[in-house]
């Protein structure tokens, strides 16, 4: 039940910009991620901590 209640969050935030909110997923948030999985790697290949530099607003829950 829980999977179905979730199924249109993507068309809904979609459709929600488009009318002129701000996305979600906006470039700053998808940078960040980037950032964690490009760090996420170096850390495991080197076996060391590093260290994020960029930082964003967590989006509001649905």
């Amino acid at each position: 039940m829980l999977e179905q209640l979730r199924r249109g969050l993507g068309v809904r935030d979609l459709a929600d910009a488009v009318e002129g909110r701000p996305h979600r997923a906006n470039a700053e948030f998808a940078f960040h991620v980037l950032e964690a999985m490009c760090a996420l790697e170096e850390a495991s290949q080197q076996t060391r901590v590093v260290r994020l530099g960029s930082s964003c607003q967590r989006p509001e829950p649905r």
